[in-house]
């Protein structure tokens, strides 16, 4: 059985792994720490799970957006970092304030 070879897959699965694998952990952490209950009890409920949505899908959207206007110049590996750092939290803000006005 062959290995994986890992260098001749798209960078942009490994890149959408990347910024999907962040998201969602960041994510999981606040929807945890919501409203003080300190526990996934939100998982039960198909309504979160919406909301969870409507707060993932802008996050990898701009996570995309950021990875792509970053120079080529920059390693893979540090375009995604900032897009992951700068994107996530942009998006939140961006989502809440929609949310609110």
């Amino acid at each position: 059985m062959s290995e994986p070879n890992f260098q001749k897959s798209t960078p942009s699965k490994l890149v959408w792994y990347v910024a999907a694998a962040s998201s969602i952990l960041i994510l999981m952490l606040l929807f945890y720490l919501d409203e003080g209950y300190n526990s996934f009890g939100w998982m039960k409920s198909v309504g979160n799970w919406i909301v969870f949505m409507i707060y993932l899908i802008p996050i990898l959207i701009l996570q995309w957006i950021l990875y792509r206007l970053f120079p080529n110049q920059f390693p893979r590996s540090l375009r995604v970092f900032l897009a992951s750092i700068l994107g996530i939290p942009l998006a939140i803000l961006a989502v809440v304030m929609v949310l609110t006005a």
